[in-house]
């Protein structure tokens, strides 16, 4: 999959702990986003309860790197959890919004396959 060059309706401008601007539109609560697509709602009840399921919409556009944004603070995924994300052969990083929106911008804007799961604070 090929995925197109970064518009600036897909440029991450702003977020605070319980929302995200994106191009032009803020969101709320936990969200998805590709270079290529609208955000997408993220259901999210708990950060600790999260399973690859979780993942079925982003792990089905094949990205190369997925980055989890864990809210405010620093988290990380389970090892079980990481490791099944691992096997689908897409590089996993957490971090906390601030930086994985940052580093969503940098590698969207390369060209990168690159997938944004954002938790906010109304997401878990």
């Amino acid at each position: 999959m090929q995925l197109l060059p970064l518009s600036a309706s897909q440029i991450v401008r702003a977020y605070d702990e319980n929302s995200i601007l994106i191009g032009e539109t803020r969101y709320t609560g936990s969200i998805w986003l590709l270079p290529d697509m609208l955000p997408l709602p993220w259901e999210v009840r708990a950060f600790d309860a999260l399973t690859v399921r979780n993942f079925d919409v982003i792990l089905s556009r094949a990205p190369d790197v997925l980055l989890v944004g864990t809210g405010n603070t620093q988290r990380f995924l389970c090892d079980a959890l990481l490791a099944e994300l691992l096997a689908y052969g897409v590089g996993v990083e957490c971090m906390p919004n601030r930086s994985a929106c940052g580093t969503f911008n940098l590698l969207a804007g390369e060209g990168r396959r690159v997938a944004l799961a954002l938790c906010t604070s109304h997401g878990y």
